[in-house]
């Protein structure tokens, strides 16, 4: 336990969070096996854990206390007053320790960034900004008339899903198929700008009384980060971050981020698409993700990690035309040795560019991942590239992943792709066509193509795709030591390198 040694008449005392059952706590304080793997949330079958373990009785001190201060409190209260977060286990206090020592954290570079919540979404709609747009809603012409939503955008993925075309309640929205979008996309959405009159005035004199930390400098005229404001810790994902394209704006159930510069964009960004970030706001046990909560997570700058983190975002987020400047300003500046630590040559499709040392130095369609699986691969990479950054190890990033995630947990152990990268639909996540691809399922032969329709858009269209076998499974936790000790090495090798050509 890094947290022993505690002067004395300290604070002291021993938690036990995430229970469920009282028995827990017996089982916690009768286990005697340490090397027993530390249960998480869930089971394998998804039933709440009531095993216990004796690492679930964490005990806590006035060092313990002082790092809750660190990451979570935004004044400078006493260390005996912080709030105490959901510590599910000793293993998990000593990542928190981790994070609340790293060297750099956002609030380090303050006059670089500036967060903005730009359209109330109840009196931008009363005062004429913008205009609610039902039956139907509305789909921009570009992205200076696209008003955000936080349905609009995922972990890493600025285009998730669109409006359907009727809109009437909370979930009425479909996937974007990222492989079958054009270069010009836009997603439709519940506002548009302007009020009922389509007069923009209020609109665009809004737009340009939004300025960048007090400068000329217009935040719309900047790719911004945006994340969710809402969260909820027991969902798939609490940290819902993205990066949205020059001239469009949100409502205010989104937190925009202006940076002074694109690589602190892209570094930061990329940085909170990775679970170890959203573990740091899972903890928290707050409902809401502000400007105070991203200020403490950290801020990457060694630049083995920071490149290849870089790389990674800009081919998760560079979907459409909207991105063409910041792929082509940015990745020229990225120049680094760099792949998967996998081989994807097997996925065969047209959708994206084998990955290659030598990325185009201008934006093209396939520059983008679009599949599933490619995309999964680099969101997972992050994830490990983040946690070598942190310092935190393989066993503390796996640790982190089967107790904070049982949701995500959940949705890899039964997730298959086919033979292009496509995720097959399946009922545990509830994806439309997941029914129909199990029906189609009873009478496949099992080995050629299988095309399968469904409808969307409250049955205004129909979707039909074909997939290719063999389907396969994925296993993230082999995937993380891959990727983990492939990064380890190649980041040994380049100093190496660099120590040889200082000689």
């Amino acid at each position: 336990n890094i947290f022993n040694s505690a002067p004395k008449e300290s604070v002291e005392f021993d938690s036990i969070s995430n229970l469920f059952h009282p028995k827990t706590i017996r089982n916690s304080l009768n286990h005697q096996v340490e090397s027993d793997p530390v249960p998480g949330f869930k089971t394998e079958d998804g039933k709440w854990q009531v095993l216990g373990h004796q690492h679930r009785v964490v005990h806590i001190t006035n060092r313990g206390l002082e790092t809750f201060t660190l990451l979570f409190e935004k004044d400078n209260r006493e260390t005996d007053q912080s709030r105490l977060p959901h510590v599910h286990s000793l293993e998990i206090l000593n990542v928190l320790k981790k994070f609340s020592i790293f060297s750099t954290k956002l609030i380090d570079i303050k006059d670089s960034w500036m967060p903005s919540v730009l359209f109330s979404e109840t009196y931008a709609q009363r005062d004429g900004f913008i205009t609610r747009t039902a039956t139907p809603t509305y789909t921009p012409n570009s992205a200076d008339e696209w008003v955000i939503s936080g349905p609009h955008y995922y972990v890493g993925t600025p285009l998730m899903k669109a409006s359907r075309t009727n809109y009437s309640k909370k979930n009425d929205y479909d996937d974007i198929d990222l492989t079958d979008i054009p270069t010009s996309f836009y997603p439709r959405s519940v506002y548009k700008p302007g009020n009922k009159k389509n007069d923009l005035k209020k609109y665009n004199k809004a737009k340009q009384n939004w300025i960048f930390n007090n400068t000329e400098t217009r935040i719309t005229s900047k790719f911004r980060y945006v994340n969710r404001d809402m969260c909820h810790s027991t969902n798939e994902r609490t940290l819902i971050s993205s990066i949205i394209p020059k001239g469009a704006t949100a409502i205010n159930s989104s937190l925009v981020v202006t940076f002074e510069r694109d690589l602190d964009l892209l570094a930061f960004s990329g940085s909170s698409f990775s679970i170890p970030f959203d573990f740091l706001i899972k903890v928290s046990g707050h409902g809401h993700v502000r400007a105070s909560d991203l200020s403490k997570l950290p801020f990457i700058t060694e630049n083995f990690y920071v490149d290849r983190i870089i790389r990674r975002t800009l081919r998760l987020t560079c979907l459409t035309n909207d991105y063409i400047e910041l792929w082509n300003n940015n990745i020229q500046k990225i120049k680094c040795d760099d792949s998967f630590t996998q081989n994807l040559k097997k996925f065969k499709n047209n959708y994206e560019d084998v990955w290659s040392n030598n990325l185009s130095q201008n934006w093209t369609w396939e520059s983008a991942l679009r599949t599933g699986f490619s995309r999964r691969q680099a969101l997972l990479e992050i994830d490990t590239l983040v946690s070598l950054a942190i310092g935190l190890s393989l066993e503390e990033l796996i640790t982190i992943y089967r107790v904070q995630f049982p949701v995500m947990r959940g949705y890899e152990l039964v997730d298959k792709y086919d033979q292009k990268g496509r995720r097959i639909p399946n009922t545990k996540r509830k994806d439309p066509g997941a029914k129909e691809f199990r029906e189609a399922l009873k009478n496949w032969d099992g080995e050629s193509p299988l095309t399968v329709s469904w409808e969307i858009d409250n049955g205004l269209q129909t979707v039909t795709k074909t997939f290719y076998p063999p389907f396969e499974g994925v296993d993230r936790e082999k995937d993380y030591e891959i990727a983990y000790n492939e990064f380890k090495k190649r980041y040994a090798e380049e100093k190496i390198k660099v120590r040889s050509l200082e000689k």
